[in-house]
């Protein structure tokens, strides 16, 4: 596979997935934590969407799986990471 499609795939799916989370953020409530406003690490003064992760993560898992062609053993690296992913989403 080309480097490009290596480069352009998951930054093409990672946008566009960030784009949905910010254009229905405002029309789903649970994905802006409307109900906690006052914790500590509330510092944004407007709702803000706590799912960018989820692009981030689903642009790292797809190239992960267009360079496990070309290099074995990408899948622990995505097993190890998938903790810090599941952590962050609570």
């Amino acid at each position: 596979m080309p480097a490009l499609n290596l480069i352009l795939l998951p930054l093409l799916i990672s946008l566009i997935v960030s784009w949905l989370i910010v254009h229905f953020s405002d029309k789903i409530d649970w994905m802006t934590n409307k109900l906690d406003l006052h914790g500590v690490q509330k510092f944004h003064l407007e709702h803000t969407s706590s799912l960018g992760g989820i692009p981030v993560f689903l642009g790292f898992s797809i190239g992960l799986w267009l360079l496990d062609e070309q290099v074995d053993g990408l899948w622990i690296l995505w097993l190890a990471s998938l903790p810090g992913f599941v952590g962050g989403l609570y």
